[in-house]
């Protein structure tokens, strides 16, 4: 069969059209300019180092508590740039733990009882930020500050299960965090992360203050880029 010049012009044609279409559009390079926010969403559990209720002497055993599930999100504002963006963030997270142990012992008696405690953990935490692109397609950040907390807590008798306390109280505390970022398309990074705060919250005069302290452990994604 005779090939004319039209036929190979056209299969060729034919053939950089199917190479262009199993080739992969790189995403454009991330543009975050001065004043401009971007969101970011966060899931991820929470670690425990201290658990306590410091009135009437309850202790968790934070081996035996595990981690705790939790999402968040919030925004970067970026301020202004130079060898680092630098700005301010904001950022709730929502936590919950059910059903761990606490270990009550009483001073006076020397009594210990085992009880259960629900808690549910609500923070928001702002501070300042800085972060550096390394090249087109990767992000490090690190921010802290101040935080405030609201927890929702109950104790209960582990076999009965009837509740022996219930309260709810407000509280503050700090945070530091940090994390890396990868460009997945246009405006949209991916990334890992980690939070370390310390709080302490009031229970009341019945239960006193419960102090926190721990690491939340994420992963993000980001977009306004």
């Amino acid at each position: 069969m005779r090939i004319t010049s039209a036929s190979a012009r056209l299969l060729l044609a034919c053939a950089l059209c199917a190479c262009a279409s199993c080739t992969t559009i790189a995403p454009r390079a991330p543009r975050w300019r001065p004043g401009e926010w971007i969101l970011q969403g966060q899931a991820g559990v929470r670690t425990f180092d201290v658990a306590e209720r410091e009135s009437g002497s309850i202790a968790v055993d934070v081996d035996e508590l595990g981690p705790a599930p939790f999402v968040g999100g919030g925004g970067q504002w970026k301020y202004g740039e130079g060898a680092l963006d630098l700005g301010a963030e904001l950022m709730l997270g929502l936590g919950w733990r059910p059903g761990f142990v606490g270990v009550y012992f009483d001073g006076d008696s020397g009594l210990v009882t085992r009880v259960d405690v629900d808690a549910f953990v609500a923070d928001l935490g702002g501070g300042l930020f800085a972060s550096k692109f390394l090249g087109e397609t990767a992000r490090v950040y690190g921010a802290a500050g101040p935080m405030l907390q609201v927890v929702a807590y109950s104790e209960s008798d582990p076999d009965t299960k009837d509740a022996d306390f219930d309260a709810s109280g407000f509280g503050a505390g700090w945070y530091a965090r940090g994390g890396v970022e990868v460009l997945a398309s246009d405006g949209l990074m991916l990334g890992v992360g980690a939070r370390w705060s310390d709080t302490r919250t009031n229970l009341g005069a019945d239960l006193g203050d419960l102090r926190l302290s721990g690491v939340d452990w994420f992963v993000s994604v980001s977009t306004g880029f």
